[in-house]
């Protein structure tokens, strides 16, 4: 699965490191003139000092180099990732909501 997301055009990697040594990774998916910042983390050791936000930066910055001209996210609302993406400039314009089928009529 890895070999087949790392050869796909459609695709951005990068690879965050501090003192030589990898500690952070995360993607972005283009569709067209817009941008999927899908994932993204950092190393226990290594967080607290603003890398995701910085793989952010990056990520956007890749993505509108491409052609990009929306960047779109998701994160769960009380965690960290939310107030980076929030910091970052992406405005939070929705929920989403988590139900159980049997909860469904």
């Amino acid at each position: 699965m890895a070999r087949h997301a790392a050869a796909d055009p459609d695709r951005i990697h990068v690879l965050g490191e501090a003192g030589g040594r990898p500690v952070a990774a995360s993607s972005a998916y283009l569709v067209g003139r817009s941008a999927w910042l899908s994932w993204a983390t950092v190393v226990p050791g290594a967080r607290g000092r603003g890398i995701q936000r910085s793989m952010i930066a990056v990520r956007t910055q890749l993505a509108g180099d491409r052609g990009c001209d929306t960047i779109a996210a998701w994160a769960l609302a009380a965690a960290h990732s939310s107030a980076n993406l929030a910091r970052a400039g992406l405005p939070r314009i929705g929920e989403r909501v988590g139900v159980r089928s049997a909860d469904l009529r």
